[in-house]
């Protein structure tokens, strides 16, 4: 698990991929998805078996981390 300082934009280009975050929760995304995050604690697995690609924007901010 990880986190930045950043606003984070995600696109899925190439999925599946799923977002685990601090609490246990899980978020399932696909080809086309988009994820914003700013600061959360977060990881990302890859439930297939082929790869997945996925493109970000990161802005900086003044997150409490």
């Amino acid at each position: 698990m990880h986190a930045s300082s950043t606003v984070d934009y995600g696109i899925v280009l190439k999925g599946p991929l799923v977002l685990e975050l601090e609490d246990g929760q899980t978020r399932e995304l696909t080809t086309g998805d988009i994820v914003v995050q700013q600061g959360n604690i977060h990881a990302w697995r890859n439930p297939g078996s082929e790869p997945a690609l996925i493109t970000f924007v990161l802005i900086g901010a003044h997150v409490q981390l």
